[in-house]
């Protein structure tokens, strides 16, 4: 029943962190953020609305800004939804290079072209009677 304290002075009971940064840090750190970001707010409208989005897209980047599990989990989902985006976008954008336009873009002026005609000689036809 008889214990001893000891009084250590602060600058020694605590651990000090030192944080080392390099010029990717950044990049990834921002990438994150950006999912973590999406991940709430869609979940959040799809939920209730533009409250939960926000209230949800807040609580996402207290999540991954947190050092345990749960922030290290959200942070690597985060970076991994990332990735697989920046894939599914390269791999879009060369297809759609690879695409002729035209065509489809030719005929959908014709219709229109088409519509807007038949529909002004409906009005004149009707402006006759």
């Amino acid at each position: 029943a008889n214990q001893e304290h000891t009084l250590l002075p602060l600058d020694g009971a605590v651990a000090v962190r030192h944080l080392t940064l390099s010029l990717t840090q950044g990049d990834v750190g921002s990438r994150i953020l950006t999912m973590a970001i999406a991940f709430g707010a869609t979940a959040g409208l799809a939920i209730r609305g533009p409250f939960a989005a926000v209230a949800l897209s807040l609580g996402m980047i207290h999540l991954v800004g947190r050092d345990d599990s749960a922030g290290h989990l959200g942070r690597c989902a985060a970076l991994v939804s990332a990735e697989a985006l920046a894939v599914a976008k390269r791999r879009a954008s060369t297809k759609l290079r690879r695409l002729d336009h035209r065509p489809p873009l030719f005929r959908l002026g014709e219709a229109v072209f088409v519509v807007r005609s038949l529909l002004g000689d409906a009005l004149r036809s009707l402006q006759r009677r």
